[in-house]
C-alpha cells in the first residue's frame, strides 16, 4: 500500500503523497485557506480545514478538523466557487480513490492507514 511502490494511491490525487517539502506543504494549506476566505467562509475557516486531495487540478477534497465530523469530506470546485459537502467520510473517500485510480484494485478491504505523512 505504502508511497514508494505506487500502492493503492499513487502520486494522484492525495496531497500528503506529493514529493513536497514540508514548506511546499504548508505554503498549499495557507493558500487553499485563502480561498475559503476569498469566498466569505469564514465559519469553515474557524473549524481549520485541512486540504486532502486534488483532482483535476480545480477540485479540491478537505476536511474540517475542529467540528463535529471531522472525518466528513468537503468539496470545493474552484471553477464555480463553490463548496459543497460530500456524502462520504474519510474512509469512503480513500476507497473512492482506490477505486478510481487503481483498476487492478477489486473490492475495499479493512486496512490500517497509518505512516508518514510529510517528507521531512
Amino acid at each position: 500500500m505504502g508511497h514508494c511502490s505506487g500502492g493503492f494511491f499513487w502520486d494522484d490525487p492525495l496531497i500528503f503523497y506529493r514529493e513536497w517539502f514540508i514548506r511546499g506543504h504548508i505554503l498549499f494549506q495557507y493558500g487553499s485557506r485563502e480561498e475559503l476566505y476569498n469566498l466569505g467562509l469564514w465559519d469553515m475557516l474557524e473549524q481549520k480545514p485541512f486540504f486532502i486531495s486534488i483532482e483535476s487540478e480545480t477540485q479540491y477534497y478537505f476536511l474540517l478538523t475542529n467540528s463535529k465530523q471531522p472525518d466528513l469530506v468537503y468539496h470545493y470546485d474552484e471553477n464555480e466557487d463553490m463548496v459543497r459537502v460530500l456524502d462520504k467520510n474519510f474512509n469512503e473517500y480513500l476507497g473512492y480513490i482506490i477505486s478510481s485510480y487503481n483498476e487492478s484494485f477489486i473490492a475495499p478491504t479493512p486496512v490500517d492507514f497509518s505512516g508518514d505523512l510529510l517528507r521531512l
